[in-house]
């Protein structure tokens, strides 16, 4: 997904609301962090799990790295669509 089109995307789903994005079938984004999941982080799991991002239309996966973990590479090879 580019940015233009994820761009896109979340103008129509803003425009449209969170009840249009229910009714369609949920978009797979997966997302690669420079992080290993900490308290601080909190926040991206629990959108997850209490369904937020799915309210929006966004089926997320979480891709948890570290300070060694090169992001570019799975970006590149499409194993991950955001870093």
């Amino acid at each position: 997904m580019t940015f233009a089109t994820m761009a896109r995307w979340a103008l129509a789903m803003a425009l449209r609301g969170p009840a249009a994005a229910q009714a369609q079938t949920l978009d797979k984004v997966s997302f690669g962090t420079n992080w290993v999941a900490e308290a601080e982080h909190g926040g991206f799991y629990q959108a997850v799990a209490d369904g937020t991002y799915a309210k929006y239309g966004l089926e997320v996966t979480i891709v948890p790295g570290g300070p060694q973990v090169n992001n570019r590479l799975p970006l590149l090879a499409k194993k991950i669509d955001f870093s």
